[in-house]
């Protein structure tokens, strides 16, 4: 887990900066405080690496590595290195560290681009060719770690993180004004191709970019979701090998030189990690959760049980509100926008209180999004399935069942909100008043289209939701999750993206997903046997909650003087009439506008973060 940069000149007369290069992966040096190191490969290239040592921890696996003809810069983690470093050794490789990147580069050269298919984990890399002249980049199957970059006629400037390349070439400080209206109108985020500065794109999830020696550029998809439903499939014959793959995907992500927690709330998901860890393991490992004392959706007191009856050592984080906007500033900072989740503001702290004890830590991410854990969002899906099969009795039950536990009103407009075109999109922000707010540069505004996902190929209406949510929401999730984590050089793992575990649930018949009103079915059933009923049989989580409303009431927080400073005035992008009128609706508990407010705010910080510097 670290940072990337590296440059790539194709006019052979302008040779890249390493004294320059060398600034700009200062920029992101929290990503890897324990080794900063630029090297120019030739004059043409340019590499520079920030680690976080995770894996054999001296510095015979520092960065940029040699290997042969070969060179990389890698952030990430290869999690059955050792099993392909076994299978390379008996091909007649041989290898001097004990680490992942090594095995990359050996990989490369025995299967070349297809040795993908063989890795498992989450990764962000560039290898150059010096035979060949090409330079292979390449991002993880669900977009764990970031890849950004930019290309102009003579260069290319790739990083991890975007203030690195802005250090580089500060003409790229431009804001992207189309990126920031899809996060205001719609929360649209990292999901997207294009960052919130003009010109710096990020390479998708599952895509490899390639570079030849002559400046021929192609970027393409190397691997995609199984769309075919194996309905033979049921809980008895399947059950089993759901187990042991999701417990052999907790278990591959325990390795490590560091040591290791995990995050944990009174949910089924990190609950569920927590126990296969115990289950195949007696390492008594910390386990770190948000608290919030006298809040109703405090899940400290659920989350320390679990951790007496596992034997693991609980600590509490109470999340301080007092220094949210300067807290949310530096978030801002790391994350390089705005941000639809409030819950990165309690996930900042868990990560700076992990740091003290941890370098790893396992969390729950992803399970929601691949087993139909937003069951509000996606039972209507799940409904009209039932019923265009002509199941009209199990149709019955199942909306009888869903209801026990969630408005049907409120799941329908979650449907709706997923489904209806731009246009009725658009016509319910001016009914609710927010479209007016936008002015100046946000008055262009282009909808985001998830068309290139191809998810019409699935075939039911829940798997088209999942594979949508999996390749959206969920990768704008997992852009906080890496920046959050590595501003504190901490790196978090995800057991339900275990690539093997989303195509196992991706060939699954439906109702092992959604079944008796309830989503993650299949997981819910595994778990009964390792976390206690009290967390398997909670209907009602409701995920990472965070109490955002009282921010936007009491001055003392901050936010309220910079939503109505003269800066965000004179930026010319929102109506501060119109601001000042949510505002005060919000103060006076007329209706909750914390979700605008929020963005608002968050999108102010980045401007002063980054336009205005």
């Amino acid at each position: 887990m670290c940072g990337i940069f590296g440059v790539l000149s194709l006019d052979k007369t302008n040779s890249p900066s390493e004294e320059i290069a060398y600034q700009s992966l200062k920029k992101m040096q929290h990503r890897g405080p324990d080794a900063l190191i630029v090297r120019k490969i030739n004059d043409q290239l340019v590499f520079g690496h920030a680690r976080l040592s995770i894996l054999d921890l001296g510095e015979q696996s520092n960065q940029p590595f040699e290997y042969e003809h070969l060179s990389i810069v890698f952030n990430g983690e290869i999690y059955n290195y050792i099993e392909l470093r076994e299978e390379l050794l008996k091909m007649g490789f041989s290898f001097r560290t004990q680490g992942d990147t090594e095995v990359v580069l050996a990989a490369y050269i025995a299967w070349g681009e297809t040795c993908l298919s063989k890795f498992n984990g989450m990764w962000a890399f560039a290898i150059y060719d010096k035979k060949t002249g090409s330079l292979f980049c390449s991002r993880d199957r669900f977009g764990v770690k970031p890849f950004l970059y930019h290309r102009s006629e003579g260069e290319l400037i790739f990083s991890s993180e975007a203030k690195s390349i802005i250090a580089y070439k500060p003409s790229l400080a431009k804001p992207n004004y189309n990126s920031i209206s899809r996060y205001l109108r719609e929360t649209i985020g990292a999901q997207s191709e294009e960052t919130w500065f003009e010109g710096i794109l990020r390479l998708p999830p599952a895509h490899n970019m390639r570079i030849d020696r002559d400046g021929n550029f192609e970027i393409s998809r190397y691997w995609n979701y199984p769309s075919k439903i194996q309905e033979s499939r049921t809980l008895e014959n399947t059950l089993d090998e759901y187990g042991s793959l999701f417990e052999n995907a907790v278990s591959l992500r325990m390795r490590s030189d560091v040591p290791v927690g995990l995050t944990l709330s009174g949910g089924l998901d990190s609950a569920s990690i927590a126990g296969a860890v115990r289950k195949n393991s007696s390492q008594k490992l910390k386990a770190y959760t948000a608290s919030f004392p006298g809040q109703p959706f405090d899940e400290y007191g659920i989350a320390r049980q679990l951790c007496e009856q596992l034997n693991f050592e609980s600590i509490e984080v109470p999340v301080p509100y007092d220094d949210y906007t300067e807290t949310l500033n530096k978030i801002v900072w790391h994350l390089e926008s705005g941000h639809g989740s409030p819950a990165i503001f309690p996930l900042w702290h868990v990560a700076m209180r992990a740091r003290q004890d941890i370098v790893v830590f396992l969390e729950g991410q992803g399970a929601d999004e691949l087993l139909g854990g937003y069951i509000n969002t996606i039972f209507f899906d799940r409904f009209l399935d039932l019923l265009l099969d002509g199941k009209m009795e199990e149709a019955y039950r199942e909306i009888m069942l869903h209801r026990k536990h969630w408005p049907l009103a409120a799941s329908l407009l979650l449907h709706l909100r997923l489904e209806l075109p731009p246009e009725v999109r658009e016509w319910f922000r001016t009914w609710n008043g927010y479209e007016s707010l936008f002015i100046g540069q946000l008055l262009g505004h282009r909808p985001f289209s998830e068309a290139h996902l191809g998810v019409e190929r699935f075939e039911s209406k829940l798997s088209r939701k999942t594979a949508l949510l999996h390749q959206t929401g969920l990768v704008n999730l997992l852009h906080y999750g890496d920046a959050v984590s590595m501003a504190h050089s901490l790196e978090n793992r995800l057991p339900f993206l275990d690539y093997r575990l989303v195509e196992l649930a991706f060939s699954l018949p439906d109702q092992l997903k959604v079944h008796n009103g309830l989503g993650k079915f299949i997981h819910r059933k595994y778990a009964e046997g390792i976390i206690p009923e009290s967390i398997t049989g909670n209907f009602k989580k409701l995920g990472f909650v965070s109490p955002l409303k009282q921010v936007f009431e009491q001055e003392k927080f901050g936010a309220i003087d910079v939503l109505r400073s003269e800066t965000l005035k004179k930026r010319g992008i929102i109506d501060s009439k119109k601001l000042d009128s949510l505002i005060e609706e919000h103060r006076k508990g007329k209706k909750n506008h914390e979700r605008i407010l929020f963005k608002i705010l968050s999108t102010e910080l980045w401007f002063r973060n980054f336009i205005d510097e």
